[in-house]
C-alpha cells in the first residue's frame, strides 16, 4: 500500500476547502466501510480536491459536488466492516474505557472505609460489596452503549443494534440484582494489576484483530479485482 498523503493535502488545502473535503470523508466514514477501504477512499477524495485547487475552483458548491460525485462512485461498492469487526471495535472501546476508569475508581478509592463506601482499595486489592457489582457494570454497559453509538453504522441499524444492547444489558443488571439481594453483605476481592492487565490485554487484542481482518478483507477483495 502506498503512502497516504491525505494529512499533506489537508494542511495545504483553505479553510473552506478543507471543510469541505472534511464534510464529505465523515459522511463516507458514516457508511461503515472496512478501516483499508476508507482509508484508500478517502485518499482519493483529498487527492482529487488537491487536484481542483491545482486548477483553481473556488470552495463553492461546484467542489463540493465534485467531491461528492466521486464519493458516490467510489463508495458504491466499497468493502464494509464484517460483523466480527464491529463487533472487536467495540471491544477495543470498551475495553480501552474499562481500563482508563478502573485505575481512577482504584485511586479515589484508595484507604476509604468499607463499611461506610461501596468500594474500598488498599495495597493491590480492590475490594467491592456483591450489591455494589450493580453500579460497575452499569457504568461498563454504558461503555459498551457509548461505543456502539460512535459505531459507524446506518442510522436506523445502529438505532436497531443499540435497542438490542440495552435490552441485554438491563437483563443482566436485573439478575445481578437479584443475586446480590440473596447474598447481602457479600465482599468481593479483586486483584488490581490483574484486572488492569486483562482490560488492557482485551482492548488491545480487540484493536489489533480487528486491525489484522480489516487488512486481510481488503487484500482478498483487491486482490481478486
Amino acid at each position: 500500500m502506498n503512502k497516504l498523503r491525505y494529512k499533506e493535502i489537508e494542511k495545504n488545502l483553505s479553510e473552506k476547502h478543507g471543510e469541505i473535503a472534511f464534510q464529505v470523508t465523515l459522511g463516507i466514514r458514516k457508511l461503515g466501510l472496512n478501516k483499508y477501504e476508507f482509508q484508500q477512499i478517502r485518499e482519493k477524495i483529498y487527492l482529487e480536491a488537491e487536484a481542483l485547487v491545482e486548477n483553481q475552483m473556488p470552495s463553492n458548491n461546484a467542489f463540493q459536488k465534485k467531491l461528492e460525485q466521486l464519493s458516490n462512485k467510489l463508495t458504491s461498492k466499497a468493502l464494509k466492516k464484517s460483523k466480527i469487526e464491529v463487533a472487536l471495535n467495540i471491544i477495543f472501546v470498551v475495553f480501552a474505557i474499562m481500563s482508563v476508569c478502573f485505575p481512577i475508581l482504584y485511586g479515589m478509592n484508595f484507604g476509604s472505609n468499607l463499611e461506610t463506601g461501596k468500594f474500598y482499595s488498599i495495597g493491590l486489592d480492590f475490594y467491592v460489596r456483591l450489591d455494589s457489582i450493580f453500579s460497575i457494570l452499569l457504568c461498563f454497559f454504558a461503555g459498551v452503549i457509548i461505543a456502539l453509538l460512535f459505531q459507524a453504522m446506518d442510522k436506523s441499524k445502529k438505532v436497531k443494534v443499540v435497542a438490542i444492547a440495552s435490552i441485554c444489558c438491563l437483563s443482566t443488571l436485573f439478575i445481578v440484582q437479584a443475586i446480590s439481594s440473596s447474598f447481602p453483605g457479600k465482599i468481593l476481592k479483586f486483584n488490581f494489576i490483574l484486572f488492569e492487565l486483562i482490560f488492557l490485554a482485551l482492548g488491545a487484542a480487540g484493536y489489533f484483530i480487528e486491525n489484522y481482518l480489516a487488512k486481510k478483507f481488503f487484500d482478498k477483495k483487491h486482490l481478486n479485482n
